[in-house]
């Protein structure tokens, strides 16, 4: 099969049994807010584009880091139900330059992108799941919660939140778990 399930990764503790992905390391879907970007932005020397990290959703109209408060999504005029699983740990590869130019597959500003984001946005892992390193989080991994759906650029998006008890994204996912 062309996909890989997801319980055999380093999220199987809060993937579903059928949620999976084709190519991605780790989830089918990574979201990611404006806000967020633009508050490590005014820390970086240089500014970095959303498309930094890769997400496949970029979504407008919401405060920084608001995203780790989803439990999940409904998008589109098909209501398009995506279902948040954690925080989104970053590895070095936000580092490098993607865009055309000379600087294009390097590191312009050295490893400044890591390090401001380990800074201020490194979580435990007890709380914000299993982490490689001292990655810092960055977006929420999610997954559709219906077998397809279509998302076009400008689709309403709304967002329902976890409660305050809950404290992360990766401890409301963990405990909506079936026991095993």
């Amino acid at each position: 099969t062309d996909h890989r399930p997801l319980d055999h990764t380093r999220l199987a503790v809060v993937a579903s049994p059928s949620d999976s992905c084709r190519y991605q390391d780790g989830s089918p879907l990574s979201i990611l807010s404006e806000a967020s970007v633009d508050a490590l932005n005014r820390r970086l020397t240089r500014p970095v584009k959303a498309s930094r990290f890769r997400p496949n959703i970029v979504v407008q109209g919401c405060g920084a880091f608001e995203e780790e408060r989803w439990a999940g999504l409904r998008i589109g005029a098909e209501g398009v139900e995506v279902r948040t699983l954690m925080d989104d740990y970053r590895c070095i590869q936000v580092t490098v330059e993607q865009e055309d130019g000379e600087s294009c597959g390097k590191r312009p500003e050295g490893l400044e992108v890591q390090e401001v984001l380990r800074s201020f946005r490194a979580r435990p892992e007890s709380t914000h799941g299993p982490l490689p390193g001292v990655n810092a989080n960055f977006a929420v991994y999610a997954a559709l919660d219906q077998d397809s759906g279509v998302v076009r650029v400008g689709d309403r998006v709304v967002a329902s939140t976890i409660g305050e008890a809950a404290g992360s994204i990766f401890m409301h996912t963990k405990a909506r778990q079936p026991s095993t």
